[in-house]
């Protein structure tokens, strides 16, 4: 090919490169991104209340009203796509233009051009110096865009034009943070998480935390208090993760006035996760303690105290496995303690249910396993047994006559061993009870009576039972599951 015809073509790919280059920086510093786009879904499509019960919450919507998210996450994609793309249009032009000025416009044959080898090296140190130089300064002014999805719930304002009389609809704007130390003690509004990662909270407020990103997100208790009236305290409206972690020797509290907007104190539509090695309490003066819908709940360490109105722990139908892996739970609610459509596993800790009076302190379809820890369900003659595939061993009881809130009772073995003496806390006619101590034989249900060991999470440890009130000596296990009526 003539030198003339090289150079043509060389100029061109060079002049194309380039100019392809341009433009494409240009769109990535001037943000021409559809950063801004978004979708609507109908928010009320599906009826929550009609298909899962009275309890789950209505809010007010109706099929007009929409949550708008912002699809950051696909333009973070196509922003570093188009960085890529620009990296590589950007070296092969400054390749042609170094052959170009080395060859002295093709003058050179390609084998001259780079003889001797020392041409090679030289060669490669400018050119790649230079590709580097550029890029680096072309890359670092442009500001990414965070990976996480923020949905930014406009139904409030919906609502309100379509419905100037609708006075139920709190504020839901919040004003966000991105210090990863929050003292609550100085906001005056909502608070606005919108980036995933770990945030320190202290103090007290009476408005709400919202967690609105698709990045796993914790939020780490150290003395909280958060008293809110019109909505939940703790609200998490992505698809992250939502980790709630108490600190040593730290009693934290949440709590909703009984006009929640959310229905509950803490309210996810990601996955929930409580952990830590302090206290959290729960008060949920509206409906429900802890609603996770379509998506599940886990309790992996902790205290945690939940009084509800109605429900303790709810998660919907898709996906809403509640998991108890170790901790301390206790639920007082005047319906069910725990329920889910779907499965409920408890692996190990202490699960302390009392108080129902219209449900079983355990309600779910899929069925409930206890292959570790302890379960202690006191009810209203209502309790469901739990699957024969369980690993650990559990009674069923239901009495004749009312057991009084503050009674001592044990379950003894043949030989007298004192299997579970604790401390009702609430009135009741019927239990569950399931422990690792638990075994086929043959046992006694105790009454009454006192106990000379430490009270503990409301069961005595390190004493002896005495002078209590048979109740049954009539309890034979012979499997999994031993149900007496």
């Amino acid at each position: 090919m003539r030198r003339k015809n090289k150079n043509i073509i060389l100029i061109t790919l060079l002049l194309v490169f380039t100019s392809f280059s341009i433009i494409l920086y240009s769109n990535l510093t001037n943000n021409n991104f559809d950063n801004n786009s978004s979708y609507s879904d109908n928010y009320n499509d599906y009826d929550y209340g009609n298909n899962y019960d009275s309890y789950y919450p209505s809010y007010g919507y109706d099929n007009n009203d929409t949550i708008t998210s912002t699809k950051t996450s696909t333009s973070r994609a196509n922003q570093i796509i188009t960085v890529v793309v620009t990296s590589i249009l950007v070296v092969i032009s400054i390749q042609i233009l170094f052959y170009l000025l080395f060859s002295g416009f093709n003058y050179l044959t390609f084998k001259l051009t780079f003889f001797p080898l020392a041409k090679i090296g030289v060669y490669l140190i400018l050119s790649l110096g230079l590709t580097v130089s550029i890029l680096y300064l072309a890359i670092k002014p442009i500001t990414f865009l965070p990976a996480d999805i923020i949905v930014e719930d406009n139904s409030k304002n919906n609502n309100q034009s379509n419905d100037k009389n609708n006075t139920n609809l709190p504020n839901l704007d919040g004003r966000e943070v991105t210090d990863k130390d929050i003292n609550l003690d100085d906001y005056d509004q909502n608070i606005l998480i919108t980036r995933g990662g770990t945030y320190n909270l202290t103090g007290k407020f009476s408005h709400s935390i919202i967690v609105s990103c698709n990045g796993d997100v914790t939020l780490s208790l150290n003395n909280v208090t958060i008293n809110t009236k019109d909505t939940a305290s703790i609200i998490n409206k992505g698809t992250g993760k939502l980790k709630i972690e108490t600190l040593e020797d730290t009693a934290n509290t949440l709590s909703d006035e009984n006009t929640s907007y959310y229905d509950s104190v803490i309210y996810s539509t990601g996955p929930l996760e409580l952990k830590g090695t302090g206290i959290l309490n729960i008060n949920g003066n509206q409906n429900i303690g802890i609603n996770v819908v379509s998506n599940d709940f886990t309790l992996n360490s902790g205290t945690v105290n939940i009084n509800a109105k109605n429900y303790g722990i709810v998660t919907s139908e898709d996906g809403g496995l509640i998991n108890i892996v170790d901790g301390n739970l206790f639920i007082n609610s005047t319906k069910a303690n725990l329920k889910s459509k779907q499965d409920i596993v408890i692996d190990g800790g202490l699960t302390y249910l009392i108080g129902t009076e219209e449900d079983a302190p355990i309600d779910t379809t899929g069925g409930y396993s206890i292959n570790g820890g302890t379960l202690i369900a006191l009810g209203k003659d209502i309790y469901e047994t739990p699957v024969t595939s369980s690993k650990n061993y559990t009674v069923c009881l239901k009495l004749q006559d009312i057991v009084k809130k503050e009674s001592v009772l044990s379950l003894i073995n043949s030989d007298n061993k004192e299997i579970l003496t604790f401390q009702a806390q609430d009135d009741f006619n019927s239990l569950i009870i399931s422990t690792k101590s638990l075994t086929k034989g043959n046992y006694k249900f105790y009454k009454g009576g006192t106990s000379t060991g430490n009270l503990e999470n409301n069961i005595y440890k390190d004493g002896k039972y005495i002078d209590g009130t048979l109740v049954t000596d009539d309890i034979s296990i012979t499997s999994k599951v031993t149900a007496k009526k």
